[in-house]
């Protein structure tokens, strides 16, 4: 199987956000433990992937970018919380694309 189709079903698979156990992903799969942890590793270059080690609570989620509801708030609040965050003075460059993403909103 090519590796893009192998990376394509890993993340067909944990599509849910759920935590999934490498034996179960490998299963499913039907590839070795090897070749789902190299695809894992390479996929989390890209995607936001969280490994975790343990026994029994151990696995591989991923997780899902949230998004922000703002359909509650009126125009003037959006514009005194746009003021409020562009006054930050160490303020880095997410933050400055969550100003402009609220912009763009109000």
């Amino acid at each position: 199987m090519r590796s893009r189709y192998i990376q394509n079903d890993l993340l067909d698979f944990l599509q849910d956000g759920k935590l999934h156990k490498i034996a179960d992903i490998c299963f499913e799969l039907e590839i070795s433990r090897s070749t789902c942890i190299r695809h894992i590793n390479d996929l989390s270059k890209h995607y936001n992937i969280q490994t975790f080690v343990g026994k029994h609570n151990g696995g591989v989620q991923l997780i899902s970018k949230k998004k922000l509801d703002v359909d509650y708030l009126q125009n003037d609040d959006l514009q005194l919380i746009i003021e409020q965050l562009e006054l930050l003075q160490n303020s880095n460059v997410n933050v400055k694309r969550f100003v402009n993403s609220l912009r763009q909103i109000s």
